[in-house]
């Protein structure tokens, strides 16, 4: 429970103090790691320096073993007199028998080396507590056969030098200690105030204002980098939300208009009494504006599926050759009326994963489109067919009035006519949703809508779609 409590209360802390603290900890490590490497390395170095001294000397001594002594005595006289030359090193020397007694030793020889065989290495306890090292080599001489000869000395002074080279980092372990908090509190300030700048212009921002931008600092670091995404995420929002007005703005625009006309009705109908012929009439034309009433609110719903993402989840393999000839047949009448020639080629059996109803709803739009804006003699073809990238283009072209230019790129805008960019003699009516609704429907199929004209002869609009199983 209390390391819980402990966690909890980490967490709660600020970025700038959590980056301290783990700064101090890293830097701690760091110098304990340094300290124990740079303990353990001297000591390694000395004593590997210490052995190979030890080893010359024992070759050298073992060399002089081997002339010519009158006696054994004699051997330990010399042995003894070049003990006393290295008593100032504390060296000792010993001659020691296969079994490992010791035959002779020189006065400073510990006590735990008399007697069996010793490691090289040797810790002895007691009141003579301390870490010796030797080395050893075969004497081979006459007097001595199978003895071998061991120089040693006391590792008291490696031990003295490491814990001098540990006295003299403790303080600086001590300053790194008192140091680290300090530093890491201030490059930890550095750190996070850009965060800090983020904050403070996100607190500022308000639907109604989003023109606050964060200022880019031209680092190229991750902070820098989230800023630029969080303004380009800003940016969005803030088209997201004029989209949003204006569409609410010309939804409102659009209904006021049936409503009024109804309105109106009503209240010619209720101003006096009419004939029957009137009343049906005044009914006929009542049941025209709520049939646009309901058209109207039918495409906004639809686009406010499409805004929260819910055409993309009713798919289904739909046979897009089926749909298209179906919907050619429906237009077929409007065409003959308008003496429109309609003409179609679909190559059979082309599936995509999508809705009917919603497929439907496309094909028709882009059907009535280019039949209402191609004048009477006009042609209007429709294909269909899959390329070699397994996707499937549907092309409606037709040979009308054309779209201008400067009207071109708007024309996916919700509410937006073209009709009303220009002057002609046809007044069509529309509500300006159809377009932006075969580009909602499309995308939410992960497919695009392309569309190229020319004022006076003519417009194609092509709708790519991923084929199923693609």
């Amino acid at each position: 429970m209390p390391f819980v409590r402990l966690r909890s209360g980490l967490r709660a802390l600020p970025l700038r103090f959590k980056l301290t603290l783990w700064n101090t900890l890293v830097m701690l490590a760091a110098s304990v790691v340094t300290l124990v490497a740079l303990r353990e390395g001297l000591r390694w170095m000395l004593l590997k320096e210490l052995h190979v001294a030890l080893e010359d000397e024992a070759f050298e001594l073992a060399l002089l073993a081997r002339q010519q002594y009158a006696t054994t005595q004699d051997l330990f006289d010399e042995l003894a007199r070049t003990s006393a030359g290295h008593a100032r090193h504390g060296w000792f020397l010993q001659v020691v028998a296969p079994d490992g007694h010791s035959l002779w030793q020189s006065p400073n020889t510990p006590a735990a080396l008399q007697h069996g065989p010793q490691s090289p290495l040797l810790r002895v306890t007691g009141d003579e507590a301390a870490a010796f090292h030797f080395a050893e080599r075969s004497i081979h001489s006459r007097l001595l056969p199978e003895c071998r000869l061991r120089v040693g000395t006391s590792l008291e002074f490696i031990q003295q030098d490491v814990a001098n080279v540990t006295r003299m980092f403790v303080p600086v372990l001590l300053g790194v200690i008192l140091l680290s908090p300090l530093g890491g509190y201030i490059l930890a300030g550095r750190a996070t105030a850009p965060l800090q700048q983020i904050i403070a212009t996100t607190r500022t921002l308000h639907p109604a204002r989003l023109e606050e931008r964060l200022v880019l600092r031209h680092t190229g670091d991750e902070l820098d980098q989230l800023s630029a995404e969080i303004n380009k995420f800003l940016d969005q929002i803030a088209d997201h939300l004029q989209r949003h007005r204006e569409f609410v703005a010309n939804a409102a625009h659009e209904l006021r208009s049936p409503l009024s006309a109804l309105t109106t009705l009503v209240d010619v109908a209720l101003s006096r009494e009419r004939s029957s012929a009137e009343y049906q009439e005044l009914l006929a034309t009542v049941h025209d504006e709520c049939q646009q009433l309901a058209t109207l609110t039918s495409q906004l719903l639809l686009l406010a599926e499409s805004d929260a993402g819910l055409l993309e989840r009713h798919k289904q393999p739909v046979l897009l050759d089926e749909v298209v000839l179906s919907a050619v047949e429906m237009f077929a009448g409007v065409a003959e009326v308008k003496d429109v020639q309609l003409a179609s080629r679909c190559e059979p059996g082309v599936c995509v994963m999508a809705e009917t109803t919603r497929l439907r709803q496309v094909v028709n739009n882009l059907l009535d489109n280019a039949i209402k804006f191609t004048p009477a003699g006009g042609k209007v073809e429709v294909e269909l067919r899959r390329n070699s990238a397994n996707h499937v283009l549907l092309t409606v072209r037709d040979t009308g009035v054309g779209i201008p230019p400067d009207a071109l790129p708007y024309v996916f805008d919700r509410f937006y006519q073209v009709e009303r960019s220009r002057h002609h003699e046809t007044v069509v009516h529309g509500t300006g949703l159809g377009l932006s609704i075969c580009q909602a429907v499309v995308a939410a199929y992960g497919g695009d809508v392309a569309i190229s004209s020319q004022p006076g002869v003519g417009t194609t609009v092509t709708v790519t779609l991923p084929a199923a199983g693609g």
